[in-house]
């Protein structure tokens, strides 16, 4: 498991276990709609693999404003969804670069960027260095 992914899921459980424990004593309290947002959020992040990385897509994909997410987000997590969402993006292609035979074309085709320049530069922004830097960076390390 990713170490994002995990952190995800560790966010949810807490969540989900702090609801247990109320009902456990007796509080029958619904989960409240900002919990439930941020559930939503997570688990879409999560199954999406990093394909998508703007605040609009997972916002259109619920039926909320942008700035809506981001506020329900921040609220939940302490951190900004873009940040959620670029990290998790970072978490998939990390292994890919790490792991994976394919070309860097390929890969940027993977997590469909509009191009191998645009891949660098947002590999570059995140993890400091280029692709092909960081995957001969890693496989030195081997």
């Amino acid at each position: 498991m990713h170490i994002a992914s995990a952190f995800y899921g560790e966010m949810v459980a807490e969540t989900t276990r702090k609801s247990i424990e109320k009902e456990k004593q007796g509080y029958h309290t619904p989960v409240k709609q900002p919990d439930f947002i941020f559930k939503q959020f997570i688990e879409a992040l999560t199954a999406d693999n990093g394909k998508h990385r703007t605040l609009t897509y997972y916002a259109d994909l619920f039926c909320y404003s942008p700035k809506y997410l981001s506020r329900i987000v921040k609220q939940i997590s302490g951190k900004n969804a873009l940040t959620l969402i670029h990290e998790n993006a970072i978490e998939h292609i990390i292994p890919e670069l790490r792991h994976s035979n394919k070309s860097i074309k390929e890969i940027s085709v993977d997590f469909e960027f509009p191009n191998v320049s645009f891949f660098a530069q947002y590999v570059k922004k995140y993890l400091g260095m280029t692709p092909t830097e960081y995957r001969n960076s890693s496989q030195e390390k081997k």
